[in-house]
């Protein structure tokens, strides 16, 4: 079979998977999954089949309605990664007119052939504008799940949940589900004030490191303060969790004492500076431990494996888990992770 009609089943495969009509051996329709569709479009967009991935796209659309944000931000991804420039406009064009807000960093290479087009200059302003007026009224969020043996009258181990970039309460809960965690502890998930898009947030908005960023730092302070005010928190068992942005801050603040963590759980932690042998010397002595999950291809996987010698030298038990041959993501079996990783906390 030659390698186009291999590409075209494929192609056709797909959209009938994610399409939501009815299965030939059953009556009953297929729900489409947001998530499958765009995995299954960002594999058509590695195989250079812009045109497959964006069918692909367009077939789910109608049975996915509340997903139309996210449908346009990805159709404008994936035709400026094809260089369909003017296409790409036009769908954040109307985007705009529909209230959405997207996340742009100018000087990626993603617009380098519209960087200098008044076009996309326009459209860049628009854009920014309607995300600023969002960030005038936005603010840092929590979201609390208590145990089924909740009572005030107790306290309870907290793990605090801190979001990634371009993520928001909801995502990290899609992710870090209540369920992995088991029972008899309180699991708070923390939200940026700082929207980046639509329907996600970042601790930064300009696509930098946050390492040095102190109002990131000052809301997940703020909003553990604010939790730790209204439930029934143990406060010498907290737990601090988060994946690249939200993994930086959970090591971060872990390891300088900012919030008094007994551990953390850091998933590609997103800083380009390490935590120094002295940090990790105090945070030794104060009996923090941590885990600590890169994948070997990550841009943070050196910068972690610094970390993780310095923890050691000062004597911090880290567990330091290396995903060969993945990048930044998280591993294969990250509800088993998580659910060692807890179980020694509430030890």
């Amino acid at each position: 079979m030659r390698l186009s009609e291999l590409k075209l089943i494929t192609v056709l495969a797909l959209i009938f998977l994610c399409s939501g009509y009815a299965l030939a051996q059953s009556s009953e329709a297929v729900t489409t999954d947001w998530n499958e569709v765009r995995q299954a479009a960002y594999s058509l967009v590695e195989q250079d089949d812009y045109d497959g991935a964006l069918a692909l796209i367009k077939q789910s659309a109608p049975e996915l309605p509340e997903r139309a944000f996210e449908i346009s931000d990805l159709n404008i991804e994936i035709l400026f990664d094809a260089g369909r420039t003017d296409e790409a406009l036009a769908v954040w064009e109307k985007g705009l007119e529909a209230g959405y807000f997207y996340f742009v960093i100018p000087r990626s290479a993603t617009y380098n052939a519209v960087r200098n087009n008044d076009r996309f200059k326009e459209v860049l302003a628009r854009n920014n504008s309607l995300r600023a007026e969002a960030n005038e009224k936005s603010e840092p969020e929590f979201k609390v799940i208590t145990p089924a043996s909740y009572s005030p009258d107790r306290s309870y181990p907290l793990v605090m949940i801190i979001h990634g970039g371009n993520q928001s309460i909801v995502k990290a809960m899609n992710r870090w589900e209540p369920g992995f965690f088991g029972d008899d502890l309180i699991i708070a998930y923390v939200q940026s004030s700082m929207q980046a898009n639509t329907k996600s947030y970042r601790w930064d908005l300009s696509g930098v490191d946050i390492y040095q960023r102190p109002t990131a730092q000052d809301e997940v302070l703020g909003l553990y303060q604010s939790i730790v005010e209204e439930y029934a928190v143990d406060t010498q068992k907290v737990m601090l969790a988060g994946f690249s942005q939200g993994g930086n801050l959970s090591l971060i603040m872990a390891a300088e004492g900012t919030i008094p963590a007994k551990a953390f759980i850091a998933g590609c932690p997103a800083t380009r500076g390490p935590v120094s042998l002295e940090i990790a010397q105090a945070a030794a002595a104060r009996g923090l431990s941590g885990s600590i999950f890169v994948g070997s291809e990550d841009w943070t996987a050196a910068t972690a494996q610094t970390t993780v010698d310095n923890f050691k030298e000062a004597g911090l038990a880290i567990d330091h888990i290396v995903m060969e041959g993945k990048g930044h993501e998280f591993p294969d079996n990250f509800e088993e992770v998580l659910g060692e990783a807890v179980a020694q906390f509430q030890q």
